[in-house]
């Protein structure tokens, strides 16, 4: 049915104290957990709801001298409008925890990274109404929404060997250029409302 919110979220418990290196150097990396972490989630996000339009957010610099942490109010071009949370200061999440949550008129699609739960009010397709689940395990393997099973895990093979097929054979590979664009706006968006202290940013 019609989209009419979603929430998602990514998190993993690895900066609680400074930080050295590269990667928590801003004029370096680029930025902290929205630009090395979250940019994947916002990619999915992108490919689900298409193109951004409007960004609301803030981020937290509370463990390194980068965004440890960020909340955003993202509005895409289709009406579609909802929160990201992340943070890679979450206690209790050694592996990347990530999901979407989707509400609907006619009913709410969760997305996690073990399972896919979807709730209906009534029955659709070859689903019930009611409680239906998808185990990771049931999805094909080069499952779309598998951001990465394990930090630096199959996931990102499967990334690289997408992308030599797409250069051996001249086929565009599933990321386009326009997606990843789009990706980049929603962190560019996110950054530049941070810094005028949640200034709505019309992309």
């Amino acid at each position: 049915g019609e989209l009419l919110r979603f929430h998602a979220h990514a998190y993993v418990s690895e900066v609680f104290s400074a930080k050295q290196g590269w990667f928590f150097q801003k004029e370096l990396s680029g930025g902290g957990v929205v630009a090395n972490m979250a940019s994947h989630l916002l990619f999915v996000l992108g490919w689900m709801f298409g193109d951004i339009r409007r960004v609301v957010a803030t981020t937290r610099s509370h463990a390194s001298t980068v965004d440890d942490s960020a909340q955003a109010l993202l509005t895409f071009a289709n009406g579609v409008t909802g929160l990201l949370d992340t943070s890679w200061s979450m206690p209790g999440t050694q592996m990347l925890d990530y999901g979407v949550t989707i509400d609907g008129r006619r009913g709410t699609l969760f997305l996690a990274r073990e399972r896919i739960r979807l709730h209906l009010l009534e029955a659709a397709g070859a689903y019930d109404k009611g409680w239906n689940e998808i185990h990771a395990s049931e999805l094909a393997a080069d499952s779309a929404f598998d951001i990465s099973p394990h930090i630096g895990g199959e996931a990102f093979y499967r990334q690289l060997s997408t992308f030599v097929a797409a250069c051996r054979t001249g086929t565009l590979p599933f990321c386009s250029l326009a997606q990843g664009l789009n990706t980049q706006r929603m962190t560019d968006a996110i950054y530049t409302s941070a810094a005028g202290g949640g200034t709505p940013v019309d992309v």
